[in-house]
């Protein structure tokens, strides 16, 4: 049985006046006078047995009599137990559409989210109008869509129609959790939820099913989606660590995935839209590499791509790099001797690395955006308001070297430089006697800051000399030692800020002297500017951000998607940054500035889409789950009986059942 007028149902407590009143009756006490005693045991056995088991018979017609007031209002209704997947009039429906690009497949022509959509358009004519529906789609899990009141099957084919699929990623876990949510928030009871989704596997959602498939205000009914397509995906694309420049192999790694069954399949590398690499995937799980030469500085794109199949949007993966022209260098330190840091720096590429030289005092002055890396020699200690300052530079994806001074202060360093920023604790001085002194060893010739510059690797010994160093603890990558074991270069396991721990002067080492010097700072200062693992990856959905300092020029901003329109960006005052949020498209969205190309995004389809691991109709089953199986329709629900005639007239019977035994106990 159900209501069509639901609310109703909230004035069932009042079906407890009649017991109240009775109690209340109760403790009342009358006085009544007579005159003999001697009627009383007779009283006792008889009429007073006889008197309350009235009063009983009575409470109970007139507490059925308010409890069935209040179900004739409801207008209760009959149906057939299988039936009560349908939605009837008055009946509160959600529908949850999982329009992600899983669903995108095609079949025959047509996608698995086209054909469910057909297939709930005909189970509509099984609906009683008018109903209340809802509908949330999983690429925006939390916004749950009020369509109001739906009068008739016409109406609601419409609003299906207008499902949009999209390339986005579907959270089903989510969604379901938004509807929880607003279930309780509004006090919904007796909710009926139709979930259409290929059920992609994801943390939680097994449970997630399971917890829905208990809720006593929502019945839910699953309509599961089968993929029976072939489908390989590149599920993500990575670049080892390694430092981008003009003229050396850049290195990119793939992975793919797939669904029902693995096929030989072909991988190509397109770089500006020219294939330069081909590799066929024999075998699942395997790691594909490529690598290609750039002959120019500057923005650089290419994708990754397969052969058509069932879900041809997966079969490309995009990416932009950007081969920096020039990198921006700021040098803070307080004595002479960082012209020879400033000549290491320059040494063969003056026209990459520009070094800005400034002493601490005037730090403040400098907008520390407008650099790739800072350089800090012999600086022990800083103002700690620049500790927020630093941090943010580090999340941006820039670095910072740290070179410490032969009369710096070794408690001021741990202070700021250990513990506000994380470097190793520097312990103390070590000073040689007479001619001895230390070397390198144990140079990490596989890190990026090494791996192209000596082909041999087993082969290179360092010359340096050093007669005093700053020994420091072991701490994060230890990538150079000195040959006493303290470490020399140390990268913390933020990665984007290092340690040099030498003294750059005459006396202390020869170390600036060497052609060794230049080839340490200059590769660890494009290592931390370009550290490649930094690039940003975009998907379906995130929203662009670009810095623009200059309020006149931002109007002059245009984004070009990957279709070739162009949009006006929008300013978000809290992060100051012109923002982009229109990317449902997977490819390249460009930012001009004017004519001139800023920047490269590149935008995919996000890797969890690419997996082919769902949850079958079958598995649901096992999970005492209510699916509705895939196949031809079959006769609908049978025409719902409203009992509200019958309620009325067992009012009527028991108004005149308390009508009688009201008067017998009058008299």
């Amino acid at each position: 049985m159900s209501f069509f007028s639901k609310i109703f149902l909230y004035f069932l407590p009042l079906a407890s006046i009649p017991l109240i009143i009775h109690l209340l009756s109760k403790s009342r006490i009358r006085t009544v006078e007579f005159s003999s005693l001697k009627f009383l045991i007779k009283l006792k056995n008889d009429a007073i047995r006889k008197l309350k088991l009235r009063q009983l018979i009575l409470l109970i017609i007139r507490t059925l009599l308010v409890l069935f007031l209040v179900l004739f209002f409801a207008r209760p209704y009959l149906i057939d137990g299988n039936q009560e997947i349908y939605p009837v009039r008055g009946d509160l429906f959600f529908l949850l559409v999982d329009n992600s690009h899983s669903m995108n497949e095609r079949v025959q022509d047509n996608t698995l989210l086209n054909k469910k959509i057909t297939e709930i358009r005909e189970l509509a004519q099984f609906f009683e109008f008018p109903i209340e529906l809802k509908i949330i789609y999983a690429s925006e899990p939390k916004n749950i869509i009020e369509m109001g009141k739906i009068d008739d099957r016409e109406a609601f084919q419409k609003i299906l129609n207008a499902a949009p699929a999209t390339f986005a990623e579907g959270d089903l876990v989510e969604s379901i959790n938004s509807l929880k949510k607003y279930g309780m928030d509004n006090k919904i009871i007796n909710a009926k939820l139709w979930v259409v989704s290929d059920f992609q596997k994801t943390d939680g959602l097994d449970r997630c099913l399971e917890e829905l498939g208990q809720a006593e205000n929502i019945q839910p009914v699953f309509f599961p989606v089968s993929h029976s397509g072939f489908n390989h995906a590149i599920s993500h694309v990575t670049f080892p660590r390694q430092i981008l420049e003009v003229n050396k192999n850049i290195r990119i790694q793939s992975k793919l995935e797939y669904w029902q069954e693995f096929h030989e399949t072909k991988l190509s590398l397109f770089i500006e839209g020219q294939r330069v690499a081909q590799d066929i995937s024999k075998n699942t799980g395997a790691t594909f590499d490529f690598e290609f030469l750039p002959l120019k500085s500057g923005p650089l794109t290419g994708y990754l791509s397969l052969p058509d199949d069932n879900l041809p949007e997966d079969n490309r993966y995009y990416f932009s790099l950007n081969i920096p022209e020039k990198l921006d260098l700021l040098l803070v330190s307080r004595q002479v001797q960082s012209s020879y840091l400033e000549k290491a720096l320059t040494a063969g590429k003056k026209s990459l690395l520009q070094v800005t030289s400034i002493s601490p005092e005037i730090l403040a002055m400098e907008n520390l955006e407008d650099y790739d890396v800072l350089i800090f020699h012999n600086i022990s200690e800083l103002p700690e308001l620049y500790v927020a300052r630093f941090k943010d530079f580090l999340a941006g994806g820039k670095g910072i070297v740290v070179l410490p001074g032969m009369n710096g202060s070794i408690s001021e360093y741990n202070n700021f430089w250990h513990k506000q920023m994380g470097l190793p604790i520097w312990k103390r001085n070590l000073v040689g006697d007479g001619e001895s002194y230390l070397r390198l060893k144990n140079i990490n010739t596989s890190h990026p800051i090494f791996s192209q510059i000596w082909q041999n690797k087993e082969s290179f010994k360092a010359t340096a000399q050093f007669f005093a160093i700053p020994e420091f603890e072991r701490y994060g990558t230890v990538l150079i030692d000195y040959n006493n074991g303290s470490p020399f270069l140390t990268e913390t396991k933020e990665r984007k800020l290092m340690l040099i721990a030498a003294f750059i002067t005459a006396s202390e080492s020869n170390l600036q002297l060497t052609g060794f010097f230049p080839v340490l700072m200059q590769q660890t200062v494009l290592y931390l500017a370009n550290f490649s693992q930094s690039l940003a990856n975009y998907t379906i959905g995130d929203t662009l951000r670009y810095s623009c300092s200059d309020m006149d020029q931002m109007a002059k901003f245009r984004m070009k998607t990957p279709d070739n329109r162009s949009f006006l960006l929008d300013f978000d005052k809290t992060s100051q940054n012109l923002i982009f949020k229109d990317t449902n498209l997977p490819g390249f969205y460009k930012l001009y500035l004017e004519d001139k190309l800023v920047q490269n995004y590149a935008v995919n389809i996000s890797s969890h889409e690419t997996l082919g691991e769902f949850i079958s109709g079958p598995e649901l089953d096992q999970k005492k789950l209510s699916v509705y199986s895939e196949g031809p329709l079959t006769n609908g629900p049978k025409t719902n009986r409203e009992i509200g005639s019958l309620v009325l007239g067992l009012i009527f019977l028991l108004l005149l059942a308390e009508t009688y035994l009201a008067r017998i106990n009058r008299n």
